[in-house]
């Protein structure tokens, strides 16, 4: 399936084509402006909701079992079950992506997100509540390798490390929004007040369920591949209007007389054909950050403590300061990832370094008792990780094909979980 272009040729005016691999061309042309903005801010806004919500899930465990009365195994499965749903999630996510396209699995994870947490407020049993949180997790993760494949199919090459910097960046953001409501109602995180913090976390998911109506254009890749040339060429006009490029829609040839995708069996045909094991064998897999750790610990110590002491600092307040970390670091790999001198290649190995000498330095700064430099090495640390893995990540969607892009973008996330 192609599109066509006009272009002069020794003074003649000809015809182009123009397929799926030729877009990337018009869209650098393009340019980003407000098109990007308005479709791009549900997109920025699912790992928000993912991390908001996840932290949210494995804070208030301890809350859950005293209110129901639940065993330790019990209260550890809910954890699991959360983690084994959000797995879940990116793994059908880039299947159903690329059989439906990528608008769908956001609109339905933000809905999955409002809904699961308003009825896990209902719950009144284990049973019910693992349930929940199962298909809650599994809505947290399905918008994820969508949302990664639109921002590779409709941002300009230009600009795309900076939008995946930023798209894992918000991930940090929405922590640091949960934590606010911890503070706010759990502020020890044994409080009974559980049910406030959960539907704190459903905000944003319910305000961008409501803002997702402006995402109206699906990734003019997928509709352009799988035969949808009309609604593709509508994108693209959409996108060079609002951006004011409108001299690119000159180069467009006629519009084709006829959408091919009810004609031939497209989607239906490429169902059967996934991904290959050794294509998706190939992942690149990001240092671990210190944060899971510390936040480990940091729970660790204020049980044993109790919290008696009138100048212990509560755990709500502490977790806010540990994931606030990701914002100003957000920041700074956004900045260095305008660098157009290295190649994507050079950012994951620069990064990798980076973060294998700073988590050396923590784990021996740890000991010292220094901690401003402690701190400064889990900057890096932490600025590494989200670097490389952003790098990662279009390097992983500029490696696949349209049709298996998000297929593989799931499977990638479901084998790091």
């Amino acid at each position: 399936m192609t599109l066509q272009t006009r272009t002069k040729t020794e003074g003649t005016t000809g015809l182009f084509t123009v397929t799926a691999a030729r877009l990337p061309e018009l869209i650098d042309e393009i340019g980003i402006g407000k098109f990007q903005i308005v479709q791009f801010l549900p997109v920025l806004f699912v790992p928000l909701c993912e991390g908001a919500n996840v932290l949210v899930m494995t804070n208030v465990t301890h809350a859950l079992k005293r209110n129901f009365q639940l065993t330790s195994w019990q209260a550890g499965t809910l954890d699991a079950f959360s983690f084994l749903g959000l797995a879940l999630g990116h793994y059908v996510a880039g299947f159903l992506a690329d059989l439906r396209g990528r608008r769908l699995p956001v609109v339905l994870s933000f809905l999955g997100m409002t809904l699961g947490s308003l009825l896990m407020t209902l719950a009144a049993g284990y049973e019910a509540m693992a349930t929940l949180r199962l298909l809650h997790g599994l809505c947290c993760g399905l918008g994820v390798p969508p949302a990664a494949s639109m921002i590779a199919e409709t941002s300009p090459s230009a600009w795309r490390r900076f939008v995946f910097v930023l798209f894992w960046s918000s991930t940090a953001l929405g922590e640091t929004y949960a934590c606010f409501g911890l503070m706010l109602y759990m502020p020890n995180l044994t409080e009974t007040a559980w049910k406030q913090a959960v539907l704190w976390t459903s905000l944003p998911a319910f305000l961008m369920l409501l803002h997702s109506q402006l995402l109206r254009e699906d990734s003019p890749h997928w509709l352009c591949v799988h035969g949808r040339l009309i609604e593709a060429r509508i994108v693209l006009e959409r996108m060079a209007k609002m951006n004011r490029k409108e001299e690119v829609l000159k180069k467009l040839g006629p519009p084709p007389l006829h959408d091919f995708s009810n004609l031939y069996g497209v989607i239906r045909a490429r169902a059967g054909h996934g991904p290959s094991p050794q294509a998706l064998y190939q992942r690149l897999v990001q240092p671990e950050t210190l944060k899971l750790e510390m936040l480990r610990e940091e729970a660790a110590d204020e049980h044993m403590h109790g919290l008696h002491g009138s100048k212990v600092t509560p755990p709500a307040q502490k977790l806010a300061l540990i994931v606030s970390i990701g914002i100003p670091v957000g920041m700074a790999s956004a900045l260095v990832s305008f660098s157009k001198t290295a190649s994507h290649r050079v950012h994951i190995i620069v990064a990798g370094l980076m973060g294998c000498t700073a988590i050396l330095c923590a784990s021996f700064l740890q000991h010292l008792q220094q901690a401003p430099f402690l701190m400064a090495a889990i900057l890096i640390t932490h600025m590494s990780g989200t670097l490389q893995y952003a790098v990662a990540m279009i390097f992983c969607e500029e490696s696949f094909p349209t049709d298996i892009r998000a297929s593989a973008t799931g499977v990638r996330g479901f084998a790091l979980l």
